[in-house]
C-alpha cells in the first residue's frame, strides 16, 4: 500500500476500533508483532498525560480531557483520527514490551514517516509535538478542570475477539 492509501484508510476510520485495527495492521506489517485482548478506556487524567498503558495489563487509557479539548478546537476528522492514531500507536508499542520512551518515539516517527509520509500530520505530531499542531490547546486546557471517572470503549480490539462469543 502507498502513503496515500494509508492516509485514506486513516481518514475513513469511524471510531477508536477502526483506528486501532489500522495501528495493529501497520505494526504487524512493519515488525511481524501483534498483541490482542487490549481494552481502551477514556479517562480524566492530569492534563500533561495524553495516554498511558499500565505495564503488564491489557489496558490502554486515553485522556478524555485532551480529546474533548481537541474536538472543541477542530472538527477536522483527519486531524482527530491522526491524533488518536499517534496516541494508540505509542501505547500499543508499550503493550508490546517497548518501554523506553525515546525508542518508542523513534519507532513511532519511523512508522508514520514510512506509512503516511514526512509531511503528514501524524509524523509532524511526533516530530514537533501536539502543541505545535494544535496551538490553541494550551489555552483551552488552562480553563478545564480535571474530574474523576472513566469510560470503557466498546468494540475496540475487534480482531482479537472471537466471532463465536454470544
Amino acid at each position: 500500500m502507498q502513503e496515500n492509501e494509508y492516509r485514506e484508510k486513516l481518514y475513513s476510520c469511524k471510531n477508536f476500533g477502526d483506528i486501532f485495527e489500522l495501528v495493529k495492521e501497520i505494526v504487524y506489517k512493519k515488525f511481524k508483532k501483534s498483541r490482542g485482548g487490549l481494552s481502551l478506556y477514556l479517562v480524566n487524567a492530569p492534563k500533561y498525560i495524553l495516554a498511558y498503558h499500565i505495564m503488564g495489563s491489557n489496558l490502554i487509557a486515553i485522556n478524555r480531557i485532551i480529546l474533548d479539548a481537541l474536538y472543541q478546537i477542530t472538527d477536522d476528522i483527519r486531524k482527530i483520527n491522526s491524533y488518536i492514531f499517534v496516541v494508540l500507536l505509542h501505547e500499543y508499542l508499550h503493550s508490546l514490551g517497548i518501554y523506553d520512551e525515546r525508542l518508542v518515539a523513534k519507532i513511532e516517527f519511523n512508522i508514520c514517516q514510512e506509512f503516511f509520509g514526512e509531511d503528514h500530520i501524524t509524523t509532524q505530531m511526533i516530530n514537533k509535538g501536539i502543541l505545535e499542531i494544535f496551538p490553541d490547546l494550551k489555552y483551552l486546557l488552562i480553563k478545564i478542570k480535571v474530574k474523576e471517572g472513566y469510560e470503557l470503549v466498546r468494540d475496540f480490539d475487534r480482531s482479537s475477539t472471537s466471532k463465536y462469543i454470544f
